[in-house]
């Protein structure tokens, strides 16, 4: 737990004794004692603030501020003053800066991680302490620090809702097999409840929760390394089976881990659960090498590599991603793909939101295909396409991973092998197979928020015109520009 040290003149505005005691800085106080509440860290004040305060000549409001600030904890224990003075020298006892010195000493002897004061004066002292910037800090930046603690919101899939636990009907049947797993799940649920836990949901009318993913943020139990997110749920209702769903949440998680930058994910998973197993393995995750006391096996994924030798693409990006791809890694391809395609294909794309979610299996899914009449040789594993949507944006809106191909005139044979995977009927894909249809089944690897427009990509040398078919990029430039472009994305 982060412990947060408090000068008196945060104090002051925080506990003003009337109407007309109120500061400048009370609003950014506030808001600096609200977020460090939020996230668990301990706000001290050191005893000799307490005694500084006490000098306040005006009996009723000396009087009224010890009241209030009985509601801190104090730093017990606080180091002595010699901590600081070879540096900063001797000053009177009980004078201004021997006050800020027992403050810095705190510090300077590691009792609590920041001091917080908006004394410009105690910040440049601190310098000369050898006192690193980030741990002396005013209000603001205080708060601006707590800011990047607390993980940011990112808007789910369409279909996915983001809801606190106590919203939630508990009495929905996609809880009861739950129930008989874990016998303390009711109380279970209370208490994660009560702590202001999030799901999301996917929710259809007049049939309860179809899916649910309840996670918990910053959970490292295992030691697993790095910033960890704990899955404490993960369930798609037995009816509901087959719209891919469980990809759906893991697209919505992916996004949400991707977006606040944590090095793993993990997750317990019963053995005889071996539908969720092989999901989840085929998206990267392994097996730990023990078990909860319960017996249930635990399912890690790494969201970035360590070291590891080079693969291509596709275990890259199956590994570690989505997103997960590099550009030195194989060939790159740009694909036209039509609105009315597109919109289906990629209904979580930013510029779709706006539109009524839908509920296609290939929606939903990161795994993905397209079918194409285009004549270039079938595309190898782990080559990157660039999808570009023609005709309105004219722009490249969304990258995917190669997994595998097939040519083939055979109806039966394509819709076999897309799934459920692709946009088209079968009567569609029996019209297209009139002749030869090539099959790119892909993984999605990510949706560029801001895509990436045809006079750029010509500027490039991406393209030299809007692709009317799949185009190879070829120029060794126009790959440099494609990743530095992605480089700079969020």
């Amino acid at each position: 737990m982060q412990r947060f040290l408090l000068d008196a003149n945060q104090l002051i505005p925080l506990e003003p004794t009337s109407s007309s005691d109120l500061e400048a800085g009370t609003a950014i106080a506030a808001e600096l004692v609200r977020r460090a509440n939020e996230l668990g860290i301990q706000l001290l004040v050191h005893p000799a603030t307490i005694e500084e305060l006490r000098k306040d000549r005006d009996p009723k409001r000396r009087n009224a501020r010890q009241t209030l600030l009985a509601k801190y904890q104090i730093l017990s224990d606080p180091p002595g003053i010699e901590v600081v003075e070879p540096i900063l020298g001797r000053v009177e006892p009980r004078s201004n800066p021997w006050f800020d010195h027992l403050l810095l000493a705190a510090v300077k002897a590691n009792a609590v991680h920041h001091l917080v004061t908006d004394d410009e004066g105690m910040r440049r002292k601190a310098r000369r302490l050898g006192i690193a910037d980030d741990r002396v800090l005013n209000a603001s930046d205080a708060v601006a620090f707590l800011k990047t603690l607390v993980d940011l919101s990112q808007p789910p899939p369409p279909q996915v809702q983001t809801r606190r636990l106590y919203s939630l009907q508990r009495d929905d049947p996609i809880f009861e097999s739950l129930r008989s797993d874990y016998p303390d799940f009711d109380g279970w649920f209370q208490r994660v409840s009560q702590e202001g836990r999030e799901s999301w949901i996917i929710e259809q009318p007049n049939s309860g929760y179809a899916g649910i993913c309840i996670w918990k943020p910053q959970d490292d139990e295992y030691g697993l390394g790095g910033k960890a997110m704990k899955i404490s749920m993960f369930k798609v209702a037995d009816q509901h089976r087959g719209r891919r769903y469980g990809e759906l949440l893991l697209k919505t998680a992916f996004d949400y881990l991707h977006a606040n930058r944590y090095d793993c994910v993990w997750l317990t998973v019963f053995e005889r659960h071996q539908t969720l197993i092989t999901m989840l393995e085929d998206f990267g995750f392994s097996r730990h090498a023990v078990k909860t006391d319960l017996e249930e096996l635990i399912y890690v994924k790494r969201l970035a590599p360590a070291g590891e030798d080079a693969v291509d693409n596709f275990e890259l990006h199956r590994r570690y991603g989505p997103p997960a791809l590099d550009f030195s890694l194989g060939p790159v391809f740009v694909i036209p793909i039509q609105p009315r395609y597109h919109r289906r294909l990629f209904p979580d794309d930013p510029t779709e939101r706006m539109l009524l979610p839908g509920n296609e299996p290939f929606g939903n899914a990161i795994r993905k295909a397209y079918l194409s009449r285009s004549q270039i040789e079938p595309l190898p594993r782990g080559a990157i396409v660039l999808f570009y949507r023609s005709e309105d944006q004219q722009a490249v809106t969304a990258i995917g991973i190669v997994e595998e191909t097939m040519r083939s005139a055979d109806a039966a044979e394509i819709a076999q092998f897309a799934s459920q995977r692709t946009v088209y009927s079968y009567s569609e894909i029996a019209q297209l197979a009139r002749s030869p249809v090539l099959t790119i089944l892909f993984r999605q690897d990510r949706l560029l928020p801001e895509p990436w427009r045809l006079e750029a990509l010509i500027a490039a040398g991406v393209l030299t015109a809007a692709p009317q078919s799949i185009t190879q990029v070829h120029n060794e430039g126009a790959i440099r520009w494609l990743r530095d472009q992605l480089a700079a994305s969020p």
